[in-house]
């Protein structure tokens, strides 16, 4: 049997690659892989860095920024914004608010055939609410100037020792089961609202055109919260922000009214003063008072703001800080459920 011939043996194998040559290709793999890591840090580190510059150079919400800088379900809280709190148990229902189970429609309220939760009519006045209208009238009268065709505008100090004389002034006020505070965000004052906001505050007062329209008067007390500084560029900017916000309030509730003979009646009851910073409202004496009415820019804001006047002995010293403020950048609206004193000569005293 004969074999195929066989290829002749290779005469030599291929040459051994020296080992300077192996060294040189392993130290520029080493160098491609490092400048490949190298270049991907680059692009990350570059990255991080933008979005770190970004967020430093982001400036941080302030209270006038708040509702700019923040969403609408957050607060501003030492500069940054922070999710709202949530709140925990089932709030009382304010007048208009449907009975639905939402909130609890008890105690001094009760669902009326439209089933709305509504609180009882209040048709006198303690003596110290009469004595104290009073006062306010001849102080009024006696310090106050006009400002426009219907609000007055008090001298700083003649306000601060008007209340010194009258320590009880918002206890006996806020004694008055239907009163109103109408809360407004940072320095805004009605004007200057956006759209949406203006007519979340007219909606909210078309529940409280019945309260008001069955009042002998309406007090309206503007305030402003304190600013860091107290000098008297700052006074006059903060009885500027009340005054507008008087005006806002003013326009709301005469617009509930049908016809411009009622808008001229309703526009006729209402005494108005812009105290601004001079006497700062509490938290613990609206506390008292189950029937107390709470209108801000958003109902959330509004509940948020309730549940936290409830809790303000449990909240910590920012939350309470914050309370206090937006508390005091707000209009108090009391219905007097009786007759005004009589008018007195403008020198009495």
């Amino acid at each position: 049997m004969n074999l195929p011939p066989q290829a002749p043996a290779r005469a030599h194998a291929d040459p051994p690659i020296p080992d300077d040559a192996r060294r040189t290709v392993r130290f520029q793999m080493l160098l491609s892989l490092l400048a490949t890591v190298l270049f991907g840090l680059a692009i990350v580190l570059g990255f991080e860095l933008a979005s770190a510059g970004t967020t430093r150079d982001q400036p941080a919400c302030t209270v006038d920024s708040e509702a700019r800088d923040c969403g609408p379900e957050e607060t501003c809280v030492r500069g940054r914004c922070k999710p709202l709190p949530p709140i925990l148990s089932v709030l009382p229902c304010q007048e208009g608010d449907p009975c639905d189970g939402r909130c609890t429609c008890d105690g001094a309220f009760t669902c009326d055939d439209r089933r709305r939760c509504t609180a009882a009519a209040e048709d006198s006045c303690a003596p110290e609410v009469s004595a104290l209208l009073a006062d306010l009238q001849r102080f009024e009268k006696s310090q106050c100037k006009k400002v426009g065709e219907d609000a007055s505008q008090c001298p700083p100090r003649a306000l601060d020792q008007f209340f010194i004389d009258h320590r009880q002034f918002d206890a006996v006020l806020l004694g008055l089961r239907h009163t109103t505070t109408v809360h407004f965000d940072s320095r805004r004052s009605g004007g200057d609202l956006p759209a949406r906001q203006q007519q979340e505050y007219q909606q909210q007062f078309a529940a409280l055109a019945g309260r008001l329209r069955s009042a002998d008067a309406v007090l309206i007390i503007a305030r402003a919260s304190q600013d860091a500084r107290d000098d008297q560029r700052s006074q006059s900017v903060n009885y500027l922000v009340a005054q507008n916000r008087l005006d806002a309030v003013a326009g709301w509730i005469v617009a509930q009214e049908p016809t411009p003979g009622a808008q001229d009646l309703m526009a006729r009851k209402l005494i108005r003063l812009a105290i601004g910073t001079s006497h700062p409202l509490r938290a613990e004496l609206l506390a008292r008072n189950p029937e107390h009415h709470v209108i801000t820019w958003s109902r959330r804001q509004s509940d948020h703001l309730r549940d936290s006047i409830a809790r303000h002995r449990d909240l910590d010293p920012d939350t309470a800080a914050g309370l206090h403020r937006l508390l005091n950048q707000s209009v108090l609206l009391v219905p007097i459920p009786c007759a005004l004193p009589g008018p007195e000569p403008r020198d009495a005293r």
